[in-house]
C-alpha cells in the first residue's frame, strides 16, 4: 500500500509541472521565433529565429540569411567571432567547408559592402613570432588543375588599387609581398598584363633605391627598352651583334649604338682604340 502511495505522489507531480509548462507554452509568441526566459515564469521571442523562404535557416539580428543556413546581424564591431584557446595543436578559430564543385565555391567568403571607409571583406592577423607564421593562409590541394592558394580581385578602376595588396612597415630585408617556388622549373613570381601597350607584367618603384635587383641571371625574350643603361665593371660589347658586312668586334675596338640599327651596334671608323696602335701614339 505504501508502494502504491508513492507512485501515485509522481504522477501528481509530473502533472504538476505539466500544468506549469502548458501555461507557459500558452503565452503568446512570434512564430519561427526562438523563445527565451524573460524572467523565472515568462517565455518571450529572442533574437534567434528560423528564417528564409523555407525557414531552414537560423537568422540572429538577421532578417535575410543571404542563401546561408546561419546568418548573424547586428550593429556590433563583429559579426561572428571565433576563439580557439588551446596553446598547442593545429587549432581554427572560424573553419568554412565546402563539398561543391561550382567555380565561386568558397570555404569562407567575407563581404564587405559599405562605398568608403578602408573596409576589409577578410582580415587575418598573428601575434606570434615564430617563423612561418601567418595572418591568412591559402592552401589549394588539387592535383590538377590551375587552383589558386590565395585569390584576389578588385573592380576598382582607382589608381593604386590592387587584387593583392601585401606591406611591410620595418625590417631591412623584409617584403610587402614574396613569392617562392620549390617546383621544378617553377616560378616564384609571375606578373601577366596583356591590355594596352602601356601595361606591365610587373612593376617596380622606388624614389630613393632600385625598382628592381636581380641576383643571378636575367633573361629577357623579346626587347629590352631603357633611357639609361649603366655598366659598372664590364665591357661585354663584344657580345652585340654588329652591323651585317663589318668584321667581328674585337677585344679594344671602339664602337657605338648603330643609328640604322636600333640594338645592335657598328664599329666606329673615327676612332680607333685597338691595340694594335698603341706603339704609334706618344
Amino acid at each position: 500500500m505504501q508502494k502504491r502511495f508513492w507512485f501515485n505522489a509522481r504522477v501528481v507531480c509530473l502533472l504538476a509541472s505539466t500544468l506549469s509548462l502548458g501555461s507557459a507554452f500558452a503565452q503568446p509568441g512570434t512564430p519561427g521565433s526562438i523563445p527565451v526566459w524573460v524572467d523565472s515564469a515568462t517565455l518571450g521571442d529572442s533574437v534567434a529565429f528560423q528564417c528564409g523562404p523555407d525557414l531552414t535557416s537560423v537568422c540572429i539580428n538577421q532578417a535575410d540569411p543571404l542563401d546561408s543556413k546561419f546568418a548573424v546581424g547586428g550593429t556590433g564591431l563583429i559579426g561572428i567571432f571565433g576563439l580557439a584557446t588551446s596553446p598547442t595543436g593545429d587549432n581554427t578559430g572560424v573553419w568554412g567547408q565546402t563539398a561543391s564543385s561550382g567555380n565561386r565555391t568558397t570555404g569562407v567568403f567575407g563581404v564587405a559592402t559599405s562605398t568608403t571607409g578602408s573596409t576589409t571583406g577578410v582580415w587575418g592577423r598573428t601575434n606570434s613570432l615564430s617563423d612561418g607564421s601567418t595572418g591568412v593562409f591559402g592552401e589549394a590541394l588539387g592535383a590538377s588543375g590551375a587552383t589558386f592558394g590565395v585569390w584576389g580581385r578588385t573592380s576598382s578602376p582607382s589608381d593604386n588599387s590592387a587584387g593583392v595588396f601585401g606591406s611591410v612597415v620595418n625590417g631591412a630585408r623584409t617584403s610587402g609581398v614574396r613569392g617562392v617556388s620549390s617546383a621544378l622549373n617553377g616560378n616564384g613570381v609571375i606578373g601577366e598584363a596583356n591590355n594596352g601597350d602601356q601595361a606591365y607584367g610587373i612593376w617596380g618603384k622606388s624614389t630613393t633605391g632600385f625598382a628592381g635587383a636581380f641576383d643571378g641571371k636575367v633573361k629577357v625574350s623579346g626587347t629590352l627598352s631603357a633611357n639609361v643603361v649603366q655598366i659598372g665593371g664590364a665591357d661585354f660589347s663584344e657580345r652585340f651583334e654588329v652591323r651585317r658586312g663589318e668584321s667581328k668586334v674585337e677585344p679594344g675596338m671602339v664602337v657605338a649604338i648603330d643609328p640604322a640599327n636600333p640594338g645592335k651596334l657598328a664599329v666606329n671608323r673615327h676612332v680607333d682604340g685597338s691595340a694594335r696602335h698603341a706603339g704609334r701614339r706618344r
